[in-house]
C-alpha cells in the first residue's frame, strides 16, 4: 500500500528545518554543511609543503569552515564531496606544483600540475570523495619545484570547496 507524505517542510523537534520542498517540487536542505573558500593572497614559492590559508569564502552554509585556520571542520560523520583547484605562476620551464588535501595530520591524496613550456601559468584541480567523522579537520598544503611559483591569490585562480553528500 502507497502513502503520499504532504508537507512543506520537514523540522526537527527542536525546530530546526532539514528540508523543504517548494511548489515546483524542488528540494532545499538549508542545513547541509556547504562550503567554498578562496585566499586573496599569492602563495610565495615553498619547496615544503606550507598550509594554505583560505582567507574569504563565497558560500559558508553552517559556518563550518574557518577562515582564520583556512579549515573545514565536518559537523557530522558522512561521505564529503571535497576539491581545491590552483593557479600558479613561474618563469622556470622545469616548474610543478603540487597540492595534498589532508585529513587531520594525515595525507589523504594529491595533484601535481607542471608547467608547459613556454608558458608562464598553469593549473592543477583536485577532487574526490571522503569518509569523515564528525570534528575531523579538512586542509590544503601547496609546495612547488622552483622559485616563483606560487599560487595566484584572488577568487578567480583558487577555490577549496565541499559539501556533505550524505
Amino acid at each position: 500500500m502507497a502513502s503520499i507524505l504532504k508537507v512543506n517542510e520537514i523540522q526537527h523537534t527542536g525546530g530546526t528545518s532539514a528540508l523543504t520542498v517548494d511548489s515546483s517540487g524542488r528540494i532545499l536542505q538549508p542545513a547541509k554543511p556547504v562550503f567554498s573558500a578562496y585566499t586573496t593572497n599569492t602563495i610565495a614559492y615553498n619547496a615544503a609543503a606550507q598550509f594554505i590559508v583560505f582567507n574569504q569564502t563565497r558560500v559558508n552554509q553552517g559556518n563550518h569552515f574557518n577562515t582564520s585556520t583556512g579549515e573545514f571542520t565536518a559537523p557530522v560523520d558522512g561521505v564529503y564531496s571535497v576539491g581545491f583547484k590552483w593557479e600558479s605562476n613561474s618563469s622556470s620551464p622545469t616548474t610543478y606544483s603540487e597540492a595534498s588535501l589532508y585529513i587531520d595530520s594525515t595525507e589523504e591524496m594529491y595533484a601535481i600540475s607542471y608547467l608547459i613550456s613556454n608558458s608562464t601559468e598553469y593549473s592543477g584541480n583536485l577532487q574526490t570523495i571522503v569518509s569523515l567523522n564528525a570534528n575531523q579537520i579538512l586542509r590544503i598544503y601547496y609546495r612547488s619545484s622552483s622559485n616563483g611559483a606560487g599560487i595566484l591569490g584572488g577568487k578567480a585562480y583558487n577555490s577549496f570547496h565541499g559539501y556533505l553528500i550524505g
